[in-house]
Protein backbone atom coordinates (compact mmCIF):
# COMPACT_ATOMS: atom_id res chain seq x y z
CA UNK A 1 0.00 0.00 0.00
CA UNK A 2 1.00 3.59 -0.45
CA UNK A 3 -0.81 5.52 2.28
CA UNK A 4 -3.17 4.44 5.06
CA UNK A 5 -5.66 7.02 6.35
CA UNK A 6 -7.35 6.29 9.67
CA UNK A 7 -10.55 8.29 10.09
CA UNK A 8 -10.98 9.55 13.64
CA UNK A 9 -8.72 11.06 16.28
CA UNK A 10 -10.21 9.19 19.23
CA UNK A 11 -8.85 6.38 21.39
CA UNK A 12 -9.88 3.50 19.11
CA UNK A 13 -8.39 5.13 16.01
CA UNK A 14 -5.15 5.86 17.87
CA UNK A 15 -4.97 2.20 18.92
CA UNK A 16 -5.27 1.22 15.24
CA UNK A 17 -2.40 3.58 14.44
CA UNK A 18 -0.15 1.94 17.03
CA UNK A 19 -1.10 -1.59 15.97
CA UNK A 20 -0.46 -0.91 12.29
CA UNK A 21 2.91 0.65 13.03
CA UNK A 22 3.84 -2.36 15.18
CA UNK A 23 2.71 -4.74 12.42
CA UNK A 24 5.04 -2.98 9.96
CA UNK A 25 7.96 -3.34 12.37
CA UNK A 26 7.13 -7.04 12.62
CA UNK A 27 7.06 -7.40 8.83
CA UNK A 28 3.35 -8.27 8.70
CA UNK A 29 2.35 -5.26 6.60
CA UNK A 30 4.04 -2.65 4.42
CA UNK A 31 3.07 0.89 3.43
CA UNK A 32 4.66 4.26 2.68
CA UNK A 33 2.74 6.56 5.04
CA UNK A 34 0.13 6.36 7.77
CA UNK A 35 -2.08 9.25 8.89
CA UNK A 36 -4.79 9.99 11.44
CA UNK A 37 -7.58 12.14 10.01
CA UNK A 38 -9.38 14.34 12.55
CA UNK A 39 -13.11 14.89 12.69
CA UNK A 40 -13.29 17.32 9.81
CA UNK A 41 -16.04 16.35 7.37
CA UNK A 42 -14.70 12.96 6.29
CA UNK A 43 -16.59 13.00 3.01
CA UNK A 44 -14.78 16.16 1.92
CA UNK A 45 -11.45 14.53 2.76
CA UNK A 46 -12.28 11.40 0.76
CA UNK A 47 -13.23 13.50 -2.28
CA UNK A 48 -9.87 15.26 -1.97
CA UNK A 49 -8.12 11.87 -2.00
CA UNK A 50 -10.19 10.73 -4.98
CA UNK A 51 -9.06 13.79 -6.95
CA UNK A 52 -5.48 12.51 -6.60
CA UNK A 53 -6.49 9.10 -8.02
CA UNK A 54 -3.88 7.19 -5.98
CA UNK A 55 -5.69 3.86 -5.90
CA UNK A 56 -3.18 2.10 -3.64
CA UNK A 57 -4.32 4.21 -0.69
CA UNK A 58 -6.47 2.67 2.05
CA UNK A 59 -9.22 4.19 4.19
CA UNK A 60 -9.85 2.82 7.68
CA UNK A 61 -13.42 3.82 8.59
CA UNK A 62 -14.46 5.53 11.79
CA UNK A 63 -17.06 3.21 13.31
CA UNK A 64 -18.47 6.07 15.40
CA UNK A 65 -19.12 8.35 12.40
CA UNK A 66 -22.31 8.77 10.41
CA UNK A 67 -22.68 7.07 7.04
CA UNK A 68 -19.59 8.68 5.45
CA UNK A 69 -19.84 7.13 1.98
CA UNK A 70 -23.48 8.18 1.73
CA UNK A 71 -22.38 11.77 2.34
CA UNK A 72 -19.67 11.38 -0.32
CA UNK A 73 -22.23 10.44 -2.99
CA UNK A 74 -24.69 13.12 -1.95
CA UNK A 75 -21.85 15.66 -2.28
CA UNK A 76 -21.07 14.37 -5.77
CA UNK A 77 -24.67 14.99 -6.79
CA UNK A 78 -24.53 18.53 -5.36
CA UNK A 79 -21.37 19.26 -7.35
CA UNK A 80 -23.34 18.52 -10.52
CA UNK A 81 -26.09 20.96 -9.41
CA UNK A 82 -28.54 18.28 -8.30
CA UNK A 83 -30.39 18.30 -5.00
CA UNK A 84 -30.00 14.96 -3.18
CA UNK A 85 -32.61 14.25 -0.51
CA UNK A 86 -32.59 11.39 1.99
CA UNK A 87 -35.39 8.98 1.16
CA UNK A 88 -36.94 6.12 3.20
CA UNK A 89 -35.61 2.67 2.32
CA UNK A 90 -38.39 0.37 1.15
CA UNK A 91 -36.50 -2.92 0.75
CA UNK A 92 -37.42 -6.25 2.29
CA UNK A 93 -34.30 -6.67 4.42
CA UNK A 94 -34.46 -8.75 7.57
CA UNK A 95 -31.35 -9.07 9.71
CA UNK A 96 -31.32 -10.04 13.41
CA UNK A 97 -30.45 -6.44 14.30
CA UNK A 98 -31.96 -3.59 12.29
CA UNK A 99 -32.06 0.04 13.43
CA UNK A 100 -33.82 2.49 11.11
CA UNK A 101 -32.45 6.03 11.38
CA UNK A 102 -33.01 9.45 9.79
CA UNK A 103 -36.71 8.77 9.12
CA UNK A 104 -35.84 5.28 7.85
CA UNK A 105 -33.43 6.54 5.16
CA UNK A 106 -30.40 4.98 6.89
CA UNK A 107 -30.47 1.42 8.22
CA UNK A 108 -27.83 0.08 10.60
CA UNK A 109 -27.76 -3.73 10.33
CA UNK A 110 -26.02 -6.64 11.99
CA UNK A 111 -26.20 -10.41 12.07
CA UNK A 112 -25.26 -10.30 15.76
CA UNK A 113 -27.86 -10.14 18.51
CA UNK A 114 -25.11 -10.01 21.12
CA UNK A 115 -22.30 -7.62 22.02
CA UNK A 116 -19.36 -8.55 19.80
CA UNK A 117 -15.82 -8.59 21.22
CA UNK A 118 -14.24 -5.17 20.66
CA UNK A 119 -11.29 -6.64 18.77
CA UNK A 120 -13.14 -9.25 16.71
CA UNK A 121 -11.75 -9.81 13.22
CA UNK A 122 -14.92 -11.63 12.08
CA UNK A 123 -13.23 -15.02 11.59
CA UNK A 124 -14.82 -17.96 9.78
CA UNK A 125 -15.78 -19.43 13.16
CA UNK A 126 -17.74 -16.85 15.18
CA UNK A 127 -16.14 -16.33 18.61
CA UNK A 128 -19.60 -15.92 20.16
CA UNK A 129 -21.56 -18.80 18.66
CA UNK A 130 -18.47 -21.05 18.33
CA UNK A 131 -19.91 -22.13 14.98
CA UNK A 132 -18.94 -21.48 11.38
CA UNK A 133 -20.22 -18.12 10.21
CA UNK A 134 -23.11 -18.82 7.79
CA UNK A 135 -23.94 -15.21 6.93
CA UNK A 136 -22.45 -12.54 4.69
CA UNK A 137 -23.60 -8.93 4.98
CA UNK A 138 -22.32 -8.13 1.49
CA UNK A 139 -25.12 -10.22 0.00
CA UNK A 140 -27.67 -7.65 1.20
CA UNK A 141 -26.99 -5.64 -1.97
CA UNK A 142 -26.94 -8.68 -4.26
CA UNK A 143 -30.22 -8.28 -6.08
CA UNK A 144 -31.68 -11.15 -8.12
CA UNK A 145 -34.62 -10.71 -10.53
CA UNK A 146 -36.90 -12.76 -8.25
CA UNK A 147 -35.74 -11.18 -5.01
CA UNK A 148 -38.19 -9.11 -2.93
CA UNK A 149 -35.39 -6.50 -2.84
CA UNK A 150 -35.47 -6.09 -6.64
CA UNK A 151 -35.39 -2.51 -7.92
CA UNK A 152 -35.48 -0.86 -11.33
CA UNK A 153 -31.82 -0.70 -12.30
CA UNK A 154 -32.55 1.92 -14.95
CA UNK A 155 -33.61 4.46 -12.33
CA UNK A 156 -31.78 3.19 -9.23
CA UNK A 157 -28.08 2.65 -8.52
CA UNK A 158 -26.50 0.76 -5.63
CA UNK A 159 -22.89 1.43 -4.59
CA UNK A 160 -21.40 -1.06 -2.14
CA UNK A 161 -18.14 -0.76 -0.16
CA UNK A 162 -16.68 -3.82 1.49
CA UNK A 163 -14.42 -3.43 4.53
CA UNK A 164 -11.53 -5.83 3.93
CA UNK A 165 -9.10 -7.31 6.50
CA UNK A 166 -5.91 -5.29 6.97
CA UNK A 167 -4.16 -6.61 10.06
CA UNK A 168 -5.43 -8.07 13.35
CA UNK A 169 -9.05 -6.86 13.75
CA UNK A 170 -8.53 -3.74 11.62
CA UNK A 171 -10.36 -3.42 8.30
CA UNK A 172 -10.05 -0.96 5.42
CA UNK A 173 -11.83 0.19 2.28
CA UNK A 174 -9.52 0.17 -0.77
CA UNK A 175 -9.31 3.61 -2.35
CA UNK A 176 -9.49 1.85 -5.72
CA UNK A 177 -13.02 0.67 -4.92
CA UNK A 178 -14.03 4.18 -3.86
CA UNK A 179 -12.50 5.81 -6.94
CA UNK A 180 -14.03 3.33 -9.40
CA UNK A 181 -17.53 3.76 -7.98
CA UNK A 182 -17.21 7.55 -7.75
CA UNK A 183 -16.24 7.66 -11.42
CA UNK A 184 -19.21 5.45 -12.34
CA UNK A 185 -21.61 7.74 -10.47
CA UNK A 186 -20.09 10.88 -12.00
CA UNK A 187 -20.58 9.47 -15.53
CA UNK A 188 -24.20 8.62 -14.80
CA UNK A 189 -24.87 12.06 -13.35
CA UNK A 190 -23.72 13.60 -16.62
CA UNK A 191 -25.53 11.19 -18.96
CA UNK A 192 -28.59 9.69 -17.28
CA UNK A 193 -28.90 10.52 -13.57
CA UNK A 194 -30.55 7.81 -11.45
CA UNK A 195 -33.70 8.73 -9.55
CA UNK A 196 -32.61 6.84 -6.43
CA UNK A 197 -29.21 5.87 -5.02
CA UNK A 198 -28.36 3.28 -2.38
CA UNK A 199 -24.95 3.46 -0.66
CA UNK A 200 -23.83 0.48 1.43
CA UNK A 201 -20.76 0.05 3.64
CA UNK A 202 -20.28 -3.32 5.28
CA UNK A 203 -18.07 -6.00 6.75
CA UNK A 204 -19.00 -9.70 6.98
CA UNK A 205 -21.26 -9.15 10.00
CA UNK A 206 -22.29 -5.49 10.11
CA UNK A 207 -23.41 -2.85 7.64
CA UNK A 208 -24.98 0.54 7.13
CA UNK A 209 -27.25 1.22 4.16
CA UNK A 210 -28.43 4.66 3.10
CA UNK A 211 -30.70 5.94 0.35
CA UNK A 212 -31.27 9.30 -1.30
CA UNK A 213 -33.26 10.48 -4.27
CA UNK A 214 -32.24 13.07 -6.82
Amino acid sequence: MKNIYILGGHKLSCSYYEKIKAAKEQGRIDYDGIFLVDDQPYHEFILTLDARRITLDAIIPDHTAKHVMLQVFMDLARKESFTPVLNPINLDIQTPYLNKLEEESIWAMSYATWTCPMYCDEPEVCPHTKKKRDWEMGEICSYEPTSPRTYDKQSTNCYSFSCEPLVDEIVFIPMESITNQIQDFQKKLKKEPPKEVFVFTHSHCHGILGKFKI
